[in-house]
C-alpha cells in the first residue's frame, strides 16, 4: 500500500498556517524535532529491552561477586601485644560476627567503614572492619573464619611468643625539661 506523503505534508501545513502565527509555527517545528530527538534517544538498547530475546542484565549477586577477606598486620607478636585484624566484605550488607574471636582473643578496639560505588549503573559496596586483637595465650593461635552474614573469611595463623623479659624488653623513657 502506497501512502501519498504529499497529502499529509500539505494537510499539516494547511492546519499549521490556519491556527498558528509564523513564530508559533517555527516553535511548533522545533518542538516536533525535539520530541523526535527525545524519542530516539529514549529508546532503550535491545540488550536491556523487556521484549528482547536476549537475557536481562543480572541484578542478583553470584557467589563470586561476594567476598569476605581477613588479614593480620603481623604474622608474629609477643604476648601482651596486639595486632590489627582487617576484615573486608564485598557486596554483602550484613553484620559482622566477632563471637568466634572471643575464645582466644580480646577485641580491644574496633572501627568500620563502608564504601558504595555506582559505576555504569552497577552498585558495588565494600565494608571494612579493623580490630585490635590481643591474644589470651601464647603459641600458634588460629584466628577463626570471620562471618559476615553467611559468607566467611579463611582462618589465619598468628604466632604468639612469650613476653620479652629483662634486657629483651623495650624500655620507654619519658623526660621533661625544666625551663626555670
Amino acid at each position: 500500500m502506497e501512502i501519498n506523503t504529499n497529502v499529509r505534508t500539505t494537510s499539516f501545513t494547511l492546519f499549521a498556517n490556519t491556527f498558528f502565527t509564523r513564530s508559533q509555527r517555527s516553535g511548533l517545528v522545533l518542538s516536533a524535532v525535539a520530541c523526535a530527538f527525545v524519542f530516539l534517544i529514549g529508546v532503550p538498547h535491545p540488550a536491556y529491552s523487556q521484549t528482547s530475546t536476549q537475557s536481562q542484565p543480572q541484578t542478583q549477586l553470584s557467589v563470586t561477586d561476594s567476598l569476605v577477606t581477613a588479614a593480620l598486620s603481623q604474622a608474629s607478636i609477643s604476648f601482651g601485644d596486639s595486632v590489627a585484624l582487617t576484615v573486608t566484605a564485598k557486596n554483602i550488607d550484613k553484620a559482622i560476627n566477632l563471637a568466634p574471636l572471643e575464645r582466644d582473643f580480646h577485641v580491644n578496639s574496633q572501627s568500620s567503614s563502608r564504601e558504595v560505588r555506582f559505576i555504569n549503573g552497577v552498585e558495588t559496596t565494600t565494608s571494612n572492619w579493623v580490630m585490635q586483637i590481643e591474644p589470651k595465650r601464647t603459641g600458634v593461635l588460629t584466628v577463626p573464619p570471620i562471618f559476615v552474614g553467611t559468607y566467611s573469611s579463611r582462618a589465619l595463623a598468628l604466632n604468639v611468643g612469650d613476653a620479652p623479659s629483662g634486657a629483651e624488653r623495650d624500655v620507654f623513657i619519658e623526660a621533661t625539661v625544666d625551663t626555670e
